[in-house]
């Protein structure tokens, strides 16, 4: 995350938003055909007790023949995508960007297999090695002048050198062949899961596609400002989810303890994430003109109203894995029917009032998506509605009112510099917060503890 960051922080110095807004016009592209690729089967493999070596070689040759297939249909289509957005750039860009999908999909079981086994410090160097290479290449591509090929090769570079990586560390090997009954059983299972992230992907990155269709340029800012927001809003709850979903695969079988597990980690998101999000709103306008240099101020309003949809976007994925743990993908399924094509209908409303509007949407979008999955977690994991929302109304709460006064403040006397608002603000929450011991402390606690108590690995001699 910090590679990343401070990458994208060099890269907005040293290119256009015009360079930005070509890679967030195909985001959706990619997203979708990366959504395909996979096909539910990774995670039906996490989910599955005990996989075989044919479920493994089964999936691996399935990775590999669509991504060749979905290359070749982004290869072909790529003019006539340049067309539709009138943009010739996008046609070159997008047949080699998306080579990015072969290179995804042949490091598909490698991550899985780490994952299965909850290796991941290896998949944390992994990750930090690819970001890194891709970072350093991008950067030099960018002094050299060669603007949106920067971003181009950021991505390919870091999924080719992360292919490599993960091969030499699992060191697995292909041990038998196609298996049509392994892809049936796993289908069971991922098949749900594949359809449901589909929609998800596709909803999540269509409004690149929207905007870049009415005004161009506003991608590049929109991309920035919701880049920005989901380092606290997506990224750092989706760590947390990584980790998660093997864990609370292990306790599918005993809902008591997965419901317990759950609500701790929701309380403990709430305590931290939402503060964040609402101190991040606050600084938005120096942060944005430091990290990024005021070319990129017109993605302010952007970054704070995704702030505000972060409050309950930080949640969604918690609850849905813990649902998927479970067993119940067909569910999840079920529900991604209506709980997705939702978010649509809000960014398409929202388009009414243009890029502001669609921001607006996403936030309502993301409320409603939480709520269902909530929900589910209620039914099928046993954590209630009622219980998670007396876990989360208290951070929420005194974050909207301490996020209120504080830009009221801004309004009213804006000479007071934004670094003195957010500490007014960040004191006004832990003040509360202590007043009347929010439960997310007492996680807190216990993973400060668990975390300082933990045995050390023995040195070898």
């Amino acid at each position: 995350m910090a590679v990343q960051f401070v990458a994208n922080m060099v890269l907005a110095w040293l290119l256009s938003p015009a360079d930005f807004a070509v890679i967030g016009i195909l985001a959706v592209f990619i997203a979708v055909s990366n959504s395909l690729l996979d096909g539910g089967f990774g995670a039906a493999l996490i989910q599955k007790q005990k996989p075989t070596g044919s479920d493994y070689t089964t999936v691996f040759y399935f990775n590999a023949a669509v991504s060749v297939i979905l290359y070749g249909v982004l290869y072909v289509a790529a003019p006539a995508i340049a067309a539709w957005f009138a943009i010739p750039v996008l046609g070159p860009v997008l047949r080699v960007l998306g080579l990015v999908l072969i290179a995804n999909a042949f490091c598909i079981i490698p991550a899985t297999r780490l994952r299965k086994r909850l290796s991941f410090r290896q998949l944390s160097i992994v990750s930090l090695v690819s970001a890194l290479s891709g970072s350093v290449v991008a950067v030099l591509l960018a002094l050299r002048g060669d603007g949106v090929w920067a971003l181009v090769a950021l991505q390919l570079v870091a999924a080719t050198v992360r292919c490599i990586l993960l091969w030499a560390v699992t060191r697995w090997s292909l041990s038998a062949g196609f298996s049509i009954r392994s892809l049936r059983s796993l289908f069971g299972f991922g098949g749900y899961m594949f359809a449901a992230g589909l929609l998800q992907e596709t909803c999540n990155n269509i409004q690149g596609a929207v905007i870049g269709r009415f005004a161009p340029l506003s991608v590049g800012y929109f991309n920035q400002a919701r880049k920005l927001d989901q380092v606290t809003s997506y990224t750092l709850p989706n760590v947390l989810v990584q980790v998660l979903f093997p864990v609370y695969s292990s306790y599918s079988g005993d809902c008591g303890r997965l419901a317990a597990v759950l609500a701790s980690n929701v309380r403990l998101v709430s305590l931290l994430v939402m503060p964040l999000l609402c101190v991040l709103a606050i600084l938005a306008e120096p942060l944005i003109a430091l990290i990024y240099t005021d070319k990129w101020l017109p993605a302010v309003p952007y970054f704070r109203i995704f702030c505000v949809a972060g409050l309950t976007a930080s949640l969604q994925n918690i609850n849905f894995y813990a649902v998927a743990a479970a067993g119940r993908s067909g569910q999840l399924f079920a529900w991604s029917l209506y709980k997705w094509p939702m978010l649509l209908v809000f960014i398409f409303i929202g388009k009414i009032w243009g890029v502001t509007g669609i921001c607006w949407g996403m936030t309502a979008g993301a409320a409603n998506i939480y709520l269902v999955n909530a929900a589910l977690a209620s039914k099928y994991v046993g954590y209630g509605v009622g219980a998670q929302m007396a876990d989360i109304l208290p951070p929420l709460l005194t974050s909207l009112a301490g996020l209120g006064i504080a830009m009221s403040v801004n309004m009213f006397v804006p000479e007071i510099p934004a670094a003195v608002i957010a500490s007014g603000f960040t004191l006004f929450y832990l003040l509360v917060a202590a007043t009347f011991r929010f439960r997310g402390i007492a996680d807190l606690r216990g993973v400060l503890k668990m975390l300082k108590n933990r045995p050390q690995r023995a040195k070898t001699p």
